[in-house]
């Protein structure tokens, strides 16, 4: 089967929501699907309000959505959920939150649900699942962080990529020659391309623009 996940805005809540519909490939055509789609952010996840941006990879037989979502009746920002399945889209878990950890700054521990997460991409390599994505607090610039999740989607480790008070945007994460890269934009007055090679003991860093004059 063939599944497309879209987001719109729900006529009852008024809200941004995703929705999926399973196709099949072999009667696909331009046919009106209204009704047919499916809720993908469900009564199985009753705290979650607005959800939406989702990223899509599959590995090993399973599929794995990320999203951003809100909890319903706050205020807090957004933080990010993964959802899986392992019969090609009939079903799928209950939505995961990923960005539920802590964090110090100035000196002072904040609570994770003080910090905004944002545009998810998502990519299945070897035996995990990889998530990056953009992450701030009200006192910081936003700044790119990573998260590895097992073949279960359970979370392995999660880590910040970009180390500089610099706007780090846009994250994406690739393999090449079984080497780990994140790629983003980064604004230090000019838009900058950034990419880092996962080092033995950090991200190797360069810019790849800055032999480049004006924004990139």
């Amino acid at each position: 089967d063939l599944y497309l996940c879209v987001v719109y805005e729900d006529d009852i809540s008024e809200a941004l929501s995703i929705y999926y519909l399973l196709l099949d490939p072999g009667i696909f055509s331009s046919r009106n699907y209204n009704g047919l789609f499916n809720r993908f952010v469900n009564e199985r996840d009753e705290e979650l309000g607005f959800n939406f941006l989702p990223a899509f990879c599959e590995l090993k037989g399973k599929e794995y959505v990320v999203f951003q979502a809100r909890i319903k009746g706050e205020q807090t920002g957004y933080q990010l959920y993964v959802k899986m399945s392992t019969d090609q889209g009939r079903t799928w878990t209950r939505a995961a939150i990923i960005s539920d950890f802590n964090e110090v700054i100035s000196d002072r521990e904040k609570d994770a649900y003080e910090f905004d997460n944002q545009r998810p991409f998502i990519a299945g390599i070897d035996n995990n699942i990889y998530v990056v994505w953009e992450r701030k607090h009200r006192m910081t610039s936003t700044q790119v962080y990573s998260a590895t999740l097992s073949l279960d989607g359970e979370i392995i480790s999660r880590e910040r990529i970009t180390t500089k008070n610099f706007t780090s945007l846009s994250p994406q994460f690739f393999a090449y020659n079984n080497e780990h890269y994140i790629l983003w934009f980064e604004s230090t007055g000019k838009d900058q391309i950034k990419i880092a090679k996962k080092g033995a003991a950090r991200w190797e860093e360069n810019n790849l623009s800055y032999t480049i004059p004006g924004d990139s």
